[in-house]
């Protein structure tokens, strides 16, 4: 059976669209798939932080209180900073699978959302119809592979896949949601791909330019739609970036990864956004 048999047989099955998937009980799913692969999770805490995760990211400020757990990991990034030397672990804890739901419900969600949307090009068509068929997908840094599903979802005739880190929580919980929605998970983009979905992606890495460079001259996509949020202060995230031998602040590096972009022939599309997120580019044809 093929991949786009498989999903047309869910959705006429009545099963939820994953882009659907933020009720209660889909976080019990989550977290009872997560639970699989790390058995020492403690389910009723990770729920509750998920919750006061999405209520504090949607603007109530009072939910802050209660992520103080998230606030101490947060801490500890940005003192391994201060210290010399970033510790990555951050990723691996139980704390972190709480933060990545939160995330997919209130970001990357709704980004994914408004690709299928219509008139937002400005000529009453969505951008999934203005990118048309695609072949290959890859999905830059997948998470617990929620976002890679919906891909697969919106474009269920190409190959999808998410990378992530091999042998870590996510990439485990990944892979168990990809048997589920036919989408593979690798540990790097590798061979040229038509379009690359990136949401909170470039900000983890402390050379973003160099690292978006090689993911161009390997993927060689047609399409880019990257949400950036450079300025931001969260686990993973630097407060200055390098670029060659040269030190940029967090607030200045986007300017210079547009600009890479653009050197490398892709034109930022302009869309109706809200706040202009997520950024479609697209390159010239030569």
């Amino acid at each position: 059976m093929s991949d786009h048999n498989a999903i047309t047989m869910r959705q006429q099955a009545g099963l939820m669209s994953i882009l659907n998937c933020i009720r209660n009980a889909d976080l019990d799913r989550y977290l009872s798939r997560c639970r699989t692969v790390v058995p020492a999770l403690d389910v009723p805490e990770a729920k509750c932080l998920a919750l006061a995760a999405i209520r504090y990211y949607r603007g109530n400020k009072e939910a802050r209180a209660e992520l103080s757990i998230e606030q101490k990991l947060e801490q500890y990034w940005y003192g391994s900073l201060e210290a010399g030397k970033a510790d990555y672990s951050v990723y691996d804890s139980n704390v972190f699978i709480s933060e990545l739901w939160a995330c997919w419900v209130v970001y990357s969600r709704g980004y994914l959302r408004s690709l299928r949307c219509t008139n937002r090009l400005g000529n009453g068509i969505s951008v999934v119809e203005r990118v048309g068929k695609l072949r290959k997908i890859a999905d830059l840094g997948c998470g617990v592979g929620y976002t890679t599903a919906a891909l697969k979802e919106l474009w269920p005739e190409a190959t999808v896949y998410g990378t992530n880190l091999p042998g870590t929580t996510q990439y485990r919980i990944a892979k168990m949601l990809g048997q589920e929605y036919c989408f593979n998970v690798e540990p790097c983009v590798s061979t040229p791909v038509d379009l690359v979905f990136a949401s909170e992606y470039f900000e983890h890495f402390e050379r973003p330019v160099e690292h978006l460079r090689a993911i161009l001259d390997v993927g060689q996509p047609r399409y880019l739609v990257v949400a950036n949020s450079f300025g931001s202060r969260s686990i993973g995230h630097f407060n200055t970036y390098l670029d060659g031998n040269t030190k940029i602040s967090n607030k200045a590096i986007g300017r210079r990864f547009n600009c890479y972009l653009k050197s490398r022939g892709y034109q930022q599309i302009s869309t109706r956004f809200w706040n202009n997120r997520p950024a479609l580019y697209e390159r010239s044809q030569q």
